[in-house]
């Protein structure tokens, strides 16, 4: 509790936390009176506002930013800031076929800000950035092949960036709601459902961390595979239900990485509705390994025909304790 000691307090800890800006209306807080100039802290990252006078559609903008960054480039320039689009509320069409750097975007609430077509990143050329993803919905039902149907597509084969992704609802889509084949990707605070496949991390170079997130209708929740790094890859309070075949599935032949799930809000439940016997609410194959951690074996129940977890072809589900320490 913050101690209050006079006006300059009330602001500070009363008022400005009661109105709960978003980050759109911080710079236009800041310009109606002092004490909101004095209490709000600017924001200082250069973005564009789609739709504008300026930038009606993403592609306007991005036309924009790619030639900024490719104006640095050519100058022999790599450490500078990328501006960021962002997107008021309604429906966006993303026409842009392919993000190769690392454009952060952001809407105004997951309930009212759409993108429609999905985003496709393949990032090359930049070090250490940053992608944000946030405070959105994605869909795509793009009929060409998987590579284009997901709500987000993301690979950085050299892992040279990192993808986070919050507040958002990726749905509807016909290939994966999140498909990352390599690169650094971090989701949290998110629902993906009614997906081909929920999320789909799979590739000997990808580094990921999933936490707080509702994953579900879809035909896979979370597909797991070909972890080569012997590393340790982190699922906290992951709800994941009523999907039509595995609700976590984690495998690919030779893997070495262990999946870690924990957190007291984990549920797994009502998977396999294809009624398939291959099918579970938490199933391994092909030399996958999951740690189950400080949670019971009920985290996972009333599966179709109650397979809860299943182990095939030299892989395992463990139940551990907190000798491991959980992210």
């Amino acid at each position: 509790m913050n101690k209050i000691e006079g006006i300059g307090d009330i602001w500070k800890y009363n008022i400005i936390p009661f109105i709960g800006l978003k980050i759109f209306k911080i710079n236009y807080f800041r310009s109606v009176c002092k004490e909101f100039t004095r209490y709000i802290k600017p924001i200082k990252t250069p973005y564009l506002l789609v739709p504008s006078l300026k930038y009606p559609t993403i592609k306007d903008a991005y036309m924009v930013i790619l030639e900024y960054i490719c104006t640095k480039i050519n100058s022999g320039i790599y450490n500078f800031i990328i501006p960021e689009l962002w997107l008021k509320q309604g429906t966006h069409i993303n026409n842009i076929f392919e993000l190769n750097y690392p454009i952060s975007v952001r809407g105004c609430c997951k309930h009212n800000t759409i993108i429609k077509n999905g985003l496709l990143y393949k990032i090359k050329d930049l070090y250490n950035k940053k992608i944000k993803i946030s405070d959105l919905s994605l869909t795509n039902r793009n009929s060409r092949n998987d590579y284009y149907r997901a709500g987000i597509n993301y690979s950085d084969y050299n892992c040279n960036s990192k993808l986070v992704i919050k507040n958002c609802k990726i749905f509807n889509c016909i290939g994966s709601g999140i498909k990352c084949p390599g690169g650094n990707i971090i989701i949290y605070n998110s629902e993906i459902y009614n997906n081909s496949t929920g999320i789909h991390l799979h590739g000997e170079n990808v580094n990921f961390g999933l936490k707080n997130l509702d994953v579900f209708n879809n035909n896979d929740g979370i597909v797991i595979g070909k972890l080569y790094n012997n590393k340790k890859y982190y699922l906290k309070n992951i709800r994941c239900f009523n999907n039509k075949n595995n609700g976590i599935g984690v495998g690919g032949c030779s893997s070495r990485g262990v999946v870690v799930i924990s957190g007291d809000k984990t549920n797994i439940f009502n998977n396999g509705l294809n009624k398939s016997r291959n099918s579970a609410g938490i199933s391994t194959t092909y030399d996958g390994i999951i740690w189950i951690l400080d949670l019971p074996r009920n985290i996972s129940h009333h599966n179709y025909n109650n397979m809860d977890y299943l182990q095939r072809f030299n892989s395992k589900i463990l139940f551990k304790s907190s000798e491991i320490k959980a992210n």
